[in-house]
């Protein structure tokens, strides 16, 4: 399935310099973040194909007024040819730690998800428990946060710290999947 994703800003070449040659083949778009409800409104004229989207964090205009002819797959998990997909919209993960969202709250998540992945040696239970340690270090930076015996430099390392330890200690005992990296071919 060859799936578009289109996030937090409207991409010129779709939008302003449109061809059909661009969506070709295309069989299913998924957009998520802050967009412009016009913008889903025109992929969902120019595409033949479902457009699912997550709204974003700031965008409570959609509640008012949705995209028309667009799929709001929030907090829902949707099954297209196959294929499942959960909708979590938001910055659900910074939101439970502050109040606000800050571009600088999220460094080094994506780091700690592959980390973890790793650390699961490319199972879905072991980076749950993966996803389970890293959490609990993130959780303890938290609450350790309001300490002012440690500095508070020290204490935001915390996970980063845990992360780097544990990749040195089971990278080497873990090995990635054989088709890792080799393009996906339906076999027939």
């Amino acid at each position: 399935m060859k799936l578009l994703a289109v996030a937090d800003e409207e991409c010129k070449a779709l939008w302003d310099y449109y061809s059909p040659d661009k969506l070709k083949d295309v069989e299913m778009i998924l957009a998520c973040g802050d967009l412009n409800r016009h913008y889903l409104e025109y992929l969902v004229t120019m595409a033949p194909v479902p457009v699912f989207y997550v709204h974003g964090n700031h965008d409570e205009s959609f509640d008012a007024r949705p995209p028309e002819g667009a799929v709001c797959i929030d907090d829902d998990v949707i099954e297209y040819h196959g294929l499942r997909i959960a909708g979590l919209g938001g910055a659900c993960v910074t939101m439970a730690i502050m109040n606000q969202f800050r571009p600088i709250s999220i460094v080094g998540q994506g780091f700690i998800a592959m980390a973890a992945v790793i650390f699961g040696k490319f199972r879905p239970q072991g980076a749950l428990v993966a996803c389970l340690l890293f959490g609990f270090c993130t959780g303890l930076k938290v609450v350790m946060g309001s300490n002012n015996v440690v500095s508070a430099q020290l204490i935001s390392m915390i996970p980063y710290v845990v992360t780097v330890i544990v990749l040195i200690l089971f990278v080497g005992r873990s090995r990635t999947p054989s088709a890792s990296g080799k393009p996906y071919a339906k076999s027939r």
